[in-house]
């Protein structure tokens, strides 16, 4: 599911201009939360709307998983809840003898597969607490996360733990 996703991420931020990357996709993603937090009453909800719209479908038809919304708060607290795991010590050095388990030969691919399924066991650890549970669970949280893309706090915890997870298990 996660490859699907990214693929199909990479494929539409091609078309604006970024690089097919994990740096390309965090570049247009700043700069949609950049874009998201600038705007304002119908503008925000406009768009807002559009983007919750294409991106149900797309989980509906790629995944066979209808959507369902969470309050702001209870989103808030299942990503506090998961992003202070990714950046607890334990974590992080698991994470790193994982990727170095790998061999000094492995690719950024496959050192990424290693992350991707590391972060969904915690992900998938955590959520059940909150009514979302196994792979459709997931699914679930992450299209109802969506709908606050807007919001500062969950943003900045998901950035924050994304570049502390990503420096640690691609590092050399």
């Amino acid at each position: 599911m996660l490859e699907v996703r990214m693929m199909t991420e990479l494929h539409v931020i091609s078309a604006f201009g970024y690089e097919t990357s994990h740096m390309g996709l965090m570049a247009f993603r700043q700069t949609m939360g950049a874009l998201m937090q600038s705007l304002q009453g119908a503008e925000l909800q406009s768009i807002h709307k559009l983007d919750q719209a294409i991106w149900y479908t797309i989980l509906e038809r790629s995944f066979g998983v209808i959507p369902r919304s969470i309050e702001v708060n209870e989103a808030r607290q299942a990503v506090f809840t998961v992003t202070s795991q990714f950046q607890q010590n334990t974590f992080l050095d698991d994470l790193q003898r994982s990727v170095t388990a790998l061999g000094e030969g492995a690719s950024d691919i496959e050192k990424k597969q290693v992350l991707d399924d590391t972060l969904l066991e915690v992900w998938k650890e955590v959520l059940p607490a909150f009514g979302f549970t196994g792979d459709e669970g997931y699914v679930q949280f992450q299209a109802a996360l969506v709908e606050h893309n807007a919001d500062q706090e969950i943003s900045t915890m998901l950035q924050s733990a994304q570049m502390t997870v990503m420096q640690r298990a691609m590092r050399p």
